[in-house]
């Protein structure tokens, strides 16, 4: 059954009253912290090449937002360095070197994917988005048209959606599933994308003026109703996840499909009490100081006109009003003043280096609110120790929220959703037997982040291990008793700081591996020494025959009283 377009559009009216009380205090957020996203209540339609800095005047909230937003991309998803694996959530099931072979070829096609697409420069804009407003730029993520004939796989397309053009909603665990993204095409891509469903007007506009802007609606909500499966889904109207193209303006269904995973996750910076679906950010608690701050800057920029080309006071024996603007000259009485000379300026006596004080002040506390004095290096050379505390530092103040909450409503679902996307499309190597056999509860496949504020998590760990295998050593070295070493599993040692190390499963033999050699060694060592014993046994033997022929040579008697054990032929040998 078709989808209804008038109910569609229903619906994007409740979201867009349901976002109308956050819009406002967002473009005033956007007027001080960050200019190019204003517009968020004309949806940047009456903006476009026009000034954005109006109420600019210091750029202190806008360096550091973006600071911190370069950093958590840098730090936490840059495709320069592999930012991810993968494992299963059996650990079990990472005993087999296969399974993690498997895994790990999958992650690095992921990351080359990653790599290729535009992923770095879309997903700065949704760090920035979120640092900022809350709500980060829903990330829409799809495959790539496919250029090759024959190929089956065209890549990643990721679309950082502006959060002016986007309404949201989430479910009932408060995640957002359901966006409604309003944008605009001009009219022949339309009618080229959808000859049959474009609506009669975009078509007459494709022909007279092809490059005019057409409003397009793309809906993605879950699909109420869908089957559980997880099976094969061919058809749009059984995949979880509804998507419609709509023409808003002319109430015109373009087109239906479907998604088997939710393609557009948006994660919130933090909530506010009692509210729900979107989020608030570090904006708003720089908010009131980058907005003082903008103000003193005006207020001295003002009075250092002033002072540069005072206004000035001119004697022609009678008074005027006075113009406090630059250079302006005023007549006065000057006799009654008694101005000498007849021409002067007037000195206000604003008092720049209180301002300044006042500015940096309030540049350091606007910086704060960013972070910015946990990503500034030190001028001075660190030792190892103080490396690692600053990062110990970083990982603990920015890790809960950008580590916990990233990871849950934006990291975790954009791999799950790549991962699903480059599975069906054939470009990872089949999954091998121990996952296929193993029961469905136990092939789920979890993230493992690998950036440096994921592996500053870590390392607690790994220097944990460190210090006691140093110190069971120590110890051994001291006492020279065996039994200190007994204490620690040392191949339990080794593959847990390897994990923590992000070592590749490459370098590290399988569990399974291990136990095969281990085996292959044992009966090797055991033949070894059976031959040993076998040959320990027969030199016993000749020794003993070569005696007792010395013996018998040496008492002939003996030969007749007793049996002769060796025979000669044997002797001789």
């Amino acid at each position: 059954m078709a989808a209804d377009p008038q109910k569609i559009l229903a619906r994007f009216e409740q979201l867009k009253t349901i976002r109308q009380p956050f819009e406002r205090h967002w473009e005033s957020i956007a007027e001080v912290l960050m200019p190019r996203k204003r517009g968020i209540l004309t949806r940047g339609n009456k903006r476009q090449g026009q000034k954005l800095t109006d109420y600019q005047y210091d750029g202190t909230g806008t360096r550091a937002a973006e600071k911190l937003a370069s950093f958590m991309h840098g730090s936490m998803t840059a495709s320069n360095f592999p930012w991810f694996g993968l494992q299963t959530r059996n650990v079990g099931l990472m005993d087999s070197k296969a399974t993690s072979d498997w895994l790990e070829e999958c992650a690095e096609r992921m990351l080359a994917a990653f790599a290729m697409s535009n992923w770095d420069s879309e997903a700065p804009e949704a760090y920035l988005d979120n640092i900022i407003f809350g709500t980060a730029s829903p990330m829409f993520i799809e495959e790539d048209e496919i250029q090759t004939p024959g190929q089956k796989f065209g890549g990643l397309k990721f679309t950082a959606i502006s959060l002016g053009d986007a309404w949201c909603a989430e479910n009932r665990r408060r995640v957002i599933d359901t966006v409604y993204w309003l944008t605009t095409m001009p009219a022949i891509d339309v009618v080229t994308d959808w000859p049959k469903t474009a609506s009669d007007t975009t078509k007459q506009a494709a022909i007279t003026r092809p490059y005019s802007l057409v409003n397009v609606l793309v809906v993605v909500e879950p699909r109420r109703g869908a089957p559980a499966s997880n099976g094969e889904r061919p058809f749009a109207w059984d995949m979880p996840f509804a998507c419609y193209y709509l023409e808003p303006d002319r109430r015109t269904l373009l087109e239906e499909k479907g998604f088997h995973e939710f393609p557009a996750p948006t994660p919130r910076w933090s909530r506010g009490n009692g509210e729900r679906i979107y989020g608030r950010g570090l904006g708003e608690s720089a908010y009131p100081d980058v907005r003082t701050l903008n103000e003193a800057v005006r207020f001295k920029l003002m009075s250092l006109a002033m002072a540069l080309f005072p206004p000035l006071l001119k004697d022609v024996g009678l008074a005027g009003s006075i113009r406090w603007l630059p250079g302006a000259v005023h007549d006065v009485n000057g006799k009654s003043l008694g101005m000498s000379p007849p021409v002067q300026p007037i000195l206000n006596g604003a008092k720049f280096d209180v301002a300044e004080v006042e500015e940096e002040k309030m540049r350091a506390v606007i910086n704060e609110a960013f972070h910015a004095g946990l990503l500034q290096l030190p001028e001075k050379e660190m030792t190892a120790q103080e490396a690692h505390l600053r990062i110990q530092l970083m990982m603990r103040v920015l890790g809960p929220g950008v580590l916990g909450r990233h990871k849950s409503e934006f990291l975790d679902p954009t791999i799950s959703r790549v991962f699903s996307l480059m599975l069906r499309g054939g470009a990872l190597p089949p999954p091998p037997q121990e996952i296929l056999q193993a029961p469905p509860e136990e092939r789920s496949i979890d993230v493992v982040y690998k950036g440096p504020l994921a592996a500053a998590q870590r390392s607690q760990d790994t220097l944990a291990i460190d210090s006691q295998v140093d110190a069971t050593l120590a110890i051994f070295e001291r006492t020279q008793d065996p039994g200190v070493l007994d204490t620690i599993d040392f191949d339990e040692a080794l593959w847990a700081r390897s994990a923590g190390g992000s070592v590749p499963s490459k370098v590290m033999r399988g569990k399974d591996q291990v136990a095969a050699r281990r085996e292959t060694r044992a009966k090797a060592t055991q033949q070894a020494q059976a031959r040993m014993d076998r040959t320990e046994a027969a030199d016993e033997m000749l020794k003993t025959a070569q005696a007792r022929k010395v013996d018998a040579e040496a008492d002939p008697g003996m030969m007749g009283g007793r049996t002769r054990m060796v025979p000669e032929a044997e002797m001789g040998q």
